[in-house]
Parts: structure tokens; sequence; C-alpha cells
């Protein structure tokens, strides 16, 4: 073996262990790059699931409202709408004064009930 074909050996040698470190190179720049995106991919992905998470949250909550609102719209205001009108009726009936007067006193405090029972069915309903 030849001094000329020692130092090509060497240059041969050389020249691929420099390839050898740039393909590393290359590649772990590569790697590092897809690393970083799919570590953004995954961060877009919580925040949309996040997004639909507080949507789906706010839409409970409002036809909780909704339900609520109607309840009390349908169940207890008819109620007090009743008591309402028998306690007109008694008003109407009965002869006593001072009877009369905290029927009326009654009557006036459940009608006041009704509007307030409106009122807040109305706000828990509409959007």
């Amino acid at each position: 073996m030849g001094k000329t074909e020692l130092v090509i050996i060497l240059i041969l040698f050389n020249t691929f262990f420099v390839l050898f470190v740039v393909g590393a190179i290359v590649y772990i720049k590569q790697y590092q790059q897809r690393k970083k995106e799919h570590l953004k991919e995954i961060e877009i992905k919580n925040e949309v699931h996040k997004r639909e998470l507080l949507a789906t949250q706010v839409e409970i909550q409002q036809a909780t409202m909704q339900q609520i609102g109607r309840e009390l719209h349908d169940n207890i205001g008819q109620k007090l709408t009743l008591v309402s009108l028998y306690t007109q009726q008694l008003l109407y009936e009965d002869r006593v004064p001072e009877v009369s007067e905290r029927i009326d006193q009654v009557s006036q405090i459940i009608n006041q009930s009704l509007q307030d029972l409106r009122s807040l069915s109305k706000t828990l309903t509409d959007d």
C-alpha cells in the first residue's frame, strides 16, 4: 500500500465521516422541526377542545335557565294565579270590613309576586 493509496483512503474516510455528521445534523434538525409541529398541533387541538367545552357548558346553562323559567312560569305562576282568584272571590263574598282589608292586602301581595315571577321567568327564558 503506497502513500497515495493511504491518502485516498484517508480522504474517502474523512469524506464519509463528514457526510455522516452532516446527515446526522440534518436528521436531528428535521426531527426537532417535526416535534415542534406536532406540539403546535396538539396545542391547537387543546384550544379547539376547550372552546367546544365552553360552548357546551354555555348551552347547558342556557337550557337549564330556560327550563327553570318555564317551570316557574307554568307551575308556580299558575298556583299563584289560582290563589289570587280565590282571594278575589273571598273579597267579594266577605262582608266584614277588617277581613276584607286583610284579604285585599293578601291579594296585592300575591299579584306583586306574580308580576315578579313573570319578570324573573321572562329573564330566564330569553336568550
